[in-house]
């Protein structure tokens, strides 16, 4: 594995940032696989222990909670990414204090506001005393913890600590949360979905406790000599077009389910779950590899050295879309049969759906970093229309195909707005920066060595 991915990356880059991506997707890889394991061992768990309704309550709490966590960090984390290596390239540590500060006693004072509101919602709108009731107020607590979690990982991706900052999110939270559920079950006890809540709650706050002291520990010393300075104005500006890429994104990546649930019910939103959890293994790839580069996108453009980064993002999409395809064509010929051997004869009716987003996540992958190329070079308003317009378009193609064909609409909607977001964000990487995002830049180069 280790000779292919170097062969992926090239050797123009050679010792400066070949082998250091390398190893990184490697380490990303395995933990990403721990990660990914954890997931589906949960999923299948909660699927087959809840039953189709109460899964589908708790995975459609968990998509209105990760919609308003948006608001909460404000596209904070990903600004932090792009400025930290930044900063962390010209010296500049006063700054990152400050922005480190100042981004934690946002996301504080905003989750408070955000949980006052949120508990009222809840209390006027939803009907007391329901499984959904309960499990939407024990979800709140994770809104300041998913929050603090998202910055913490945003300032070790940004210090070019990678593979640590997936460490917490990837194994420590999905380990402990299986061993609640696990115990929980095992005594004896009646598993629904406000205690499997309860038990993502105490996982997520284990998750930020070890996270924290992984921060601590590898903050530069320059970073805690200094002085906190401020340019919060410059910050507030840069966040907002981040802000609305994030929500947006999320949008996309959560509206089906929420729009399912207030159109079909939980025990839909049940099944499109494992749906959707299966479709996303197909995108793993990008996933890994977007989380090692991002900061190298930033560096290199920083450091206008385009035809590195051309090579670097060609490469990388190219390993992408070599590494995703085998998930795309499992799915598609047999997701039938993984659904029922897996999670049971409740969730086959699930198959066509899982075959048309494993189609839209392969496109997808196949377009490479496209959104992330943007951020880190400093376009994200681009990326905030180009995601903007593929939302819009999903919110309407929702409401049109999930009364008419359910799930399987809802899987149609997600895959065309994901499929048209990618298209108009590559168009734009190469108007802004001269770059082809997608596997087919410099086409014939994967299995070439350079002389």
């Amino acid at each position: 594995m280790i000779k292919i991915i170097r062969e992926i990356l090239g050797n123009k880059l050679r010792c400066e940032i070949n082998l250091k991506i390398g190893s990184k997707i490697i380490a990303n890889f395995f933990l990403q696989a721990c990660s990914i394991g954890f997931s589906l061992i949960t999923a299948i768990i909660l699927a087959r222990t809840l039953g189709v309704a109460e899964y589908g309550t708790y995975a459609y709490v968990m998509a209105i909670i990760s919609i308003l966590v948006v608001p909460t960090t404000l596209g904070l984390p990903n600004l932090i990414i792009r400025l930290f290596a930044g900063y962390r390239v010209n010296s500049e540590w006063s700054l990152m204090n400050g922005l480190l500060r100042r981004t934690n006693q946002l996301v504080i004072i905003i989750s408070i506001v955000m949980i006052a509101f949120s508990g009222l919602a809840c209390w006027r709108l939803i009907v007391t005393k329901s499984s959904l009731f309960y499990t939407f107020l024990i979800a709140l607590i994770l809104l300041p913890v998913f929050a603090l979690n998202s910055i913490r990982s945003a300032v070790l991706t940004g210090l070019n600590k990678t593979v640590i900052s997936q460490i917490p999110g990837s194994f420590v939270q999905p380990f402990t949360f299986i061993l609640f559920i696990s115990l929980f079950y095992f005594l004896g006890f009646n598993l629904n979905s406000s205690w499997a809540m309860v038990f993502q709650d105490i996982a997520s706050i284990v998750s930020l406790i070890v996270g924290t002291f992984m921060l601590v520990r590898h903050l530069p010393s320059q970073f805690k000599a200094s002085q906190p300075k401020y340019d919060t104005l410059k910050w507030t500006k840069s966040a907002l077009p981040l802000f609305i890429v994030g929500g947006m994104m999320l949008i996309n990546n959560r509206i089906d389910i929420i729009m399912l649930g207030i159109m079909k019910g939980a025990t839909e939103v049940g099944i499109y779950q494992v749906v959707t959890r299966g479709a996303q293994l197909v995108s793993i790839p990008l996933l890994v590899v977007s989380v090692v580069i991002s900061p190298i996108f930033s560096e290199l453009y920083v450091k206008k050295r385009m035809e590195q980064l051309q090579n670097i993002v060609t490469r990388s999409a190219q390993a992408i879309a070599i590494l995703s395809f085998p998930f795309f064509i499992v799915f598609v010929l047999f997701g039938a049969s993984i659904l029922y051997r897996v999670f049971g004869s409740n969730y086959v009716a699930g198959s066509t759906a899982l075959a048309i987003l494993s189609f839209g996540q392969y496109c997808n992958a196949f377009a490479g970093s496209v959104g992330m190329l943007l951020n880190m070079t400093g376009h994200e308003v681009d990326s905030a229309k180009g995601v903007t317009i593929a939302a819009i378009t999903n919110i309407i193609l929702n409401l049109i195909l999930i009364p008419k064909w359910s799930i399987t609409g809802a899987a149609i909607a997600t895959s065309i707005s994901m499929i048209l977001w990618n298209v108009i964000l590559s168009i734009w990487v190469y108007k802004r920066i001269k770059i082809i995002p997608t596997s087919l830049g410099n086409i014939g180069t994967i299995f070439t060595k350079d002389s």
